[in-house]
């Protein structure tokens, strides 16, 4: 007699498929759950720019920016200081390493000091399911520029250590800059 035809395997077979369908069925339902949470990129199609946001984002306050690897935004009325400058690599270097998203361009934000509105931007992630738990991974950087933008003068001059960050409803966060790029010293 074939041992996969007798009714006692049947039955834990059964149980088994039974029990991996089930579990099949929850894992997409709970992946679902959590893939319909999104966010739009923080890049732009139309590549840099001045007094801008990325595609699906506003702006808040302030002039900010769309920059790439090579050369920084800028250039709008009221926010022409130094755009179009290019980042000052490390030795030997031409051009920023892209992010870890591979995208071209991104958000420039620069500490524009107290005489202006300090640049920034907002978007809605959408999808949100209350009671879910999120993980919401961002990815900065912070470089100087040379100074080789409009009139002779830097874009960003200063790096930025820490920028902030606000979920409406909910008090301002600090968020560490945590990747570097500047020439080495000495």
């Amino acid at each position: 007699m074939n041992k996969l035809l007798s009714p006692t395997n049947y039955r834990l077979n059964s149980f088994s498929v039974l029990g991996f369908l089930l579990l099949t069925v929850f894992m997409f339902l709970d992946y679902e759950s959590y893939a319909q949470a999104s966010i739009p990129g923080s890049t732009r199609g139309d590549g840099i720019c001045g007094r801008c946001s990325p595609d699906g984002w506003g702006i808040s306050t302030g002039t900010p920016d769309i920059s790439n690897r090579t050369t920084t935004g800028g250039g709008a009325p009221g926010n022409n200081l130094g755009h179009t400058a290019s980042w000052d690599v490390e030795a030997g270097g031409t051009q920023l390493d892209l992010p870890p998203t591979g995208h071209s361009t991104w958000i420039t934000l620069r500490d524009v000091g107290t005489q202006y509105d300090q640049e920034s931007v907002k978007t809605t992630i959408t999808g949100l399911v209350e009671g879910k738990l999120y993980k919401l991974s961002m990815f900065t950087m912070t470089s100087i520029t040379n100074n080789n933008g409009n009139g002779g003068n830097y874009y960003a001059g200063v790096l930025e250590d820490a920028f902030e960050y606000e979920v409406e409803g909910y008090p301002i966060q600090s968020l560490p800059v945590l990747t570097l790029y500047f020439p080495e010293i000495g």
